[in-house]
């Protein structure tokens, strides 16, 4: 099957049009895995910093409740023993 001349070139234009569109449309999927994958390494160093900060509060929250206990034992009242560690707590969860 022979085409003519201006069918070939409508024939060219359609392919050179779906060539640039599928083109396009890798370029636009790949900007966006590129910003996926970048918002999801920021979200992975955020949990880490968020995981550290957790263990250490809860290793500091450990150390405090221990000293609430010695305090008691040592005559405080429970009331200004909680005060003292409250004091505590509240000041290592304005450092995180």
């Amino acid at each position: 099957m022979k085409l003519r001349p201006k069918w070939k070139g409508y024939l060219i234009g359609v392919l050179a049009v779906a060539f640039l569109v599928s083109g396009g449309i890798c370029i636009q999927q790949n900007i966006q895995a590129a910003m996926l994958s970048h918002q999801f390494n920021q979200t992975s160093k955020e949990l880490e910093n968020d995981q550290k900060n957790l263990e250490q509060l809860e290793q500091q929250t450990g150390q405090y409740q221990q000293e609430h206990q010695e305090e008691i034992q040592k005559g405080k009242s429970n009331q200004e023993a909680y005060k003292t560690w409250k004091e505590k707590f509240d000041q290592t969860q304005q450092k995180l």
